[in-house]
């Protein structure tokens, strides 16, 4: 086999993998909830961004954008249901809608519909207020895109308890496909890549004295930094190594031994610049897709092995005998850390409930919805009909 034959098999295992959809449900997670923060934002403004009486109606954007956009050579119609009824009544429902479509898409609740409905609703309100758009808008759309392709339910999400509690699936997260993860890793490494191409092609970086002029921006000024931070020789220093980690997600990232090292510097440059700039979502939406670089297996380990370290809030909980399998998958799958020892034994009281419910970081979304916690200790009417002597 030739070194290109090899190569390109490497290539092929790498892209279209199939494993652990984990990484793919903690992405759904971290990226829905920057998306849900977001529409919030637009919510308490939305008449100024959504309104014939805003900023942007819809004849500028008829005029400066068009309705239509060239595809293969022909015009094709933008996607823009924002566009369908221009009155506020409407609009308003609608950006709710998007709204909810966004919450169930975090928790992960009939993912794969929802998903898609949440990828048409993103393109459709960025066509919508096009002229306005900045580097973190275009990163939502575009992961919006490959989520509404992936099986990001099939993992960390209400959907997979379901199927837990139905009996549908076993404890293992079924092994799925992963070729949307690698395209969302694929096109973090892009982003970066064309920042540094672009960058290196201007004297400012070349020369070291960037990072001097965003700091001096009035619309940029956010929370306050340490003077030395911003002032000569400390710019050549944040310029070069805004270059340095940058590259390091064209190249280290993907070499195992330098990838958390990678991330780690990716971690802390999008730290300083949310902390600093008052640029919205942007810093936490690119630190979402650094989960698509791991496994999902990878966070399983890790779970063990953070379990393993604070194995003294671990609790021992009973379990009543009668209880089903199902929903004994249900709560080992809600605490991936394995804070809870469940032991057969009678009907856990309140407070036992409580203290699992705390340790097990997978239930907090299901333990504030009255009786839903306590139902996964309850067992089944027709269990104990059946043990009663006829």
């Amino acid at each position: 086999m030739s070194a290109f034959t090899k190569f390109g098999a490497h290539l092929d295992a790498t892209v279209f993998r199939w494993g652990s959809p984990t990484a793919l449900g903690l992405f759904r997670i971290a990226f829905g909830s920057i998306a849900t923060l977001n529409l919030l934002m637009i919510l308490s403004q939305w008449t100024d961004w959504l309104t014939e009486r805003g900023f942007f109606p819809a004849w500028m954007i008829d005029f400066y954008v068009g309705r239509q956009a060239q595809f293969a050579g022909r015009e094709v119609p933008r996607v823009n249901v924002f566009l369908i009824n221009l009155d506020p009544g409407p609009t308003l429902a609608l950006l709710l809608i998007y709204l909810a479509v966004s919450i169930l898409f975090t928790i992960g609740r009939w993912t794969k519909p929802v998903s898609i409905l949440f990828a048409i609703l993103t393109v459709s309100f960025q066509h919508r207020t096009s002229m306005i758009l900045h580097g973190g808008d275009t990163v939502l759309r575009v992961y919006a895109l490959y989520a509404a392709l992936s099986p990001c339910g099939a993992a960390c999400s209400l959907d997979r308890l379901v199927a837990l509690g139905r009996g549908q699936e076993g404890l293992v997260p079924p092994r799925m496909p992963l070729w949307t993860q690698s395209l969302i890793s694929f096109n973090v490494t892009l982003i970066y890549f064309t920042t540094v191409w672009i960058k290196w092609g201007g004297s400012m970086w070349r020369d070291g004295v960037a990072t001097y002029y965003p700091n001096r921006l009035g619309e940029f000024e956010r929370f306050p930094v340490p003077p030395f931070l911003i002032e000569f020789p400390m710019v050549r220093v944040t310029t070069y190594a805004t270059l340095l980690t940058e590259f390091a997600f064209v190249s280290f990232v993907y070499y195992r031994p330098f990838r958390n090292y990678a991330i780690a510097a990716g971690l802390l440059m999008h730290s300083y610049i949310e902390y600093s700039m008052n640029i919205p979502i942007f810093a936490f939406l690119m630190m979402s897709g650094y989960l698509s670089f791991y496994d999902g297996e990878e966070f399983q380990r890790w779970a063990r092995r953070m379990g393993d370290r604070m194995a003294r809030w671990r609790v021992t909980v009973p379990l009543p005998s009668g209880l089903s399998e199902s929903q004994r998958n249900v709560l080992r799958a809600v605490d991936p850390f394995g804070l809870v020892e469940y032991v057969e034994g009678d009907a856990p009281n309140a407070a036992q409930r409580r203290a699992a419910a705390v340790r097990s970081i997978g239930a907090w979304v299901l333990a504030w919805v009255p009786g839903v916690w306590a139902s996964l200790f309850r067992v089944p009417p027709a269990t104990v009909a059946s043990e009663v002597p006829a």
